[in-house]
């Protein structure tokens, strides 16, 4: 009878350290672009990123982990856009309406 071990705990954090290293990546991308324009953060905000992707177990991995930074990042710089349709109505209008208001 063989005995099953258990996942510990440090192996599950290892996991779980890129993950937060690319959601980082992302966030510190985003916050680079308006409104916050953050400039300098878009150099320092490819760094979790690379060194997340770099110690990848799989070329899958780190392929998740890109998409997960970049999805991260689309959240934070589309949100702006997202509330502007809002409140101008524009993904309400009716192909008709857009092309009366285009002339």
């Amino acid at each position: 009878m063989q005995v099953q071990s258990q996942p510990s705990a440090t192996s599950s954090i290892k996991g779980f350290v890129p993950v937060a290293a690319a959601i980082a990546s992302g966030v510190l991308l985003g916050a680079a672009f308006p409104p916050l324009a953050w400039k300098g953060l878009a150099w320092i905000g490819l760094a979790p990123l690379a060194l997340a992707v770099r110690k990848a177990s799989s070329v899958r991995r780190a392929f998740l982990l890109g998409m997960l930074g970049g999805f991260a990042f689309f959240l934070i710089t589309l949100h702006p856009l997202m509330s502007a349709s809002a409140w101008t109505g524009w993904t309400y209008e009716s192909r008709e309406a857009f092309a009366l208001r285009l002339g």
